[in-house]
């Protein structure tokens, strides 16, 4: 009888357990189809303080001695609401601007973005300034065969005689190829005290080379320009300030107008404002970019701004599908499959060309070039692009992040975060006129 008794429990235990697994499966939430695409976040490294994650979470740019993103907080721009909204829902446009705020201007409407290699690449096989003859040929056909229209490389002394003569022969081969060649020139914290400032001699140079090669040679950029140095023997903190006393202006009055000059500006750079006050109308458009590249949430906003305050100048963005130094040395994993296709659909809806730097073989990045023109892979990036800003936006707030053990490069890009969404909120609100356009002197004051 007990038996019996314990054979009905059992069976009741058994059917009452089946029966609620069922239900319990019916009520998961079902899983979002385009997650397939969507690669799992960076992996945080253990051991280094990240407090929680955030649009701008930890930050630090790539210098070669370890500068770390410094900002002038102000207290009064808090994240309200309406920023928050602007920020998630991206698709809003602003009236009489919609075309230039929110349309895939590029690839979608038959305008190509010009897609530039910053070299040296990961793959030692198109590093062009270092290959001769068919080999070289070979490098830059190959470049151009996989979708790349610029090539960028690091040119150190102009009158040290193996590097004219790498250079000349680089643009020799790339006269008969469909390959622009723009060199980089590197700022004191770079270059230290043994580069080559002679702006003047820099100039007359390249106006030289474009008189010789004037298909292939399209122009220059000095790196870091609005950047800091952290070195014990340069003069000037802050590169901007050494630019405006070793008269680059002055130099720049003497460059061909055929000549380019990109100088490559960060967001989150020191006085940003004396680029746009004094340097705009020597300046053919910018080189953007991000140190504070892990989050995406505010490049949108960032790429719009940048477009506004240095008047609708040509505008290329740097996408990192690697780690830069910096943040090697936290322990970072590269950047994630999904945070990569995020940038890439930003910014390509966004800017005239994109530059990848060193890594050109990144899976994601060989992806795009592949497949841009192709409706459906668009698609699927930019539902990437949406789980991305929803994951950062649903992990934290930056309000949130303030109250946390943060580190200060955390404190520093949340400060950024929150400039540039409050100055993005103002613009998205203006008309163009000159009253409306106090929110422009209040941003480039603040920098």
């Amino acid at each position: 009888m007990v038996c019996q008794q314990y054979n009905i429990y059992a069976t009741s235990f058994v059917f009452f357990f089946i029966f609620s697994t069922v239900i319990f499966c019916l009520l998961l939430p079902k899983d979002d189809p385009s997650s397939v695409f969507a690669a799992p976040p960076a992996i945080r490294p253990s051991g280094v303080d990240l407090g929680i994650s955030m649009p701008y979470s930890s930050v630090i740019a790539d210098t070669e001695d370890n500068k770390e993103v410094k900002v002038i907080s102000d207290e009064s721009l808090l994240l309200d609401n309406d920023i928050k909204t602007t920020i998630i829902k991206e698709s809003q446009k602003r009236e009489g601007a919609s075309t230039a705020y929110k349309s895939r201007s590029n690839s979608m409407t038959g305008v190509d973005t010009i897609m530039g290699v910053w070299g040296p690449p990961s793959n030692s096989g198109y590093i062009l300034e270092q290959l001769e003859g068919t080999n070289q040929s070979m490098a830059i056909n190959g470049i151009i065969s996989q979708g790349f229209d610029e090539y960028y490389f690091v040119m150190s002394d102009f009158r040290n005689p193996r590097t004219i003569e790498s250079t000349e022969s680089l643009l020799k081969a790339a006269d008969g190829h469909n390959l622009k060649v723009v060199i980089i020139l590197l700022p004191p914290s770079e270059g230290g005290p043994q580069g080559n400032y002679d702006w003047k001699g820099w100039i007359g140079y390249f106006n030289s080379l474009k008189e010789r090669h004037p298909n292939s040679f399209e122009g220059f950029t000095i790196d870091d320009f609005n950047w800091i140095s952290t070195k014990n023997d340069t003069r000037f903190e802050n590169n901007i300030d050494f630019m405006e006393f070793s008269d680059l202006m002055q130099a720049l009055k003497d460059k061909r107008e055929d000549v380019k000059f990109y100088p490559t500006v960060y967001f989150e750079g020191k006085k940003t404002d004396v680029i746009v006050k004094e340097f705009l109308n020597y300046i053919d458009g910018v080189l953007a970019v991000s140190a504070c590249y892990y989050n995406v949430s505010a490049l949108e906003p960032q790429l719009h701004i940048f477009r506004e305050i240095f008047e609708n100048k040509p505008i290329k963005y740097i996408v990192y599908p690697t780690t830069t130094y910096n943040y090697s040395r936290q322990g970072y994993s590269p950047p994630s499959d999904r945070l990569v296709a995020s940038t890439l659909s930003i910014a390509s809806s966004t800017v005239d060309g994109l530059i990848v730097w060193h890594q050109i073989d990144n899976p994601m990045i060989q992806e795009y070039l592949k497949h841009v023109d192709n409706e459906a892979y668009i698609s699927k990036i930019e539902r990437m692009e949406e789980l991305q800003i929803k994951e950062e936006s649903e992990e934290s707030t930056i309000n949130h992040i303030r109250d946390q053990n943060s580190t200060e490069t955390q404190t520093n890009c949340g400060d950024w975060y929150i400039k540039y969404t409050h100055a993005y909120n103002n613009l998205l609100n203006s008309s163009h006129s000159h009253q409306d356009n106090i929110w422009k002197e209040e941003f480039l004051n603040s920098l």
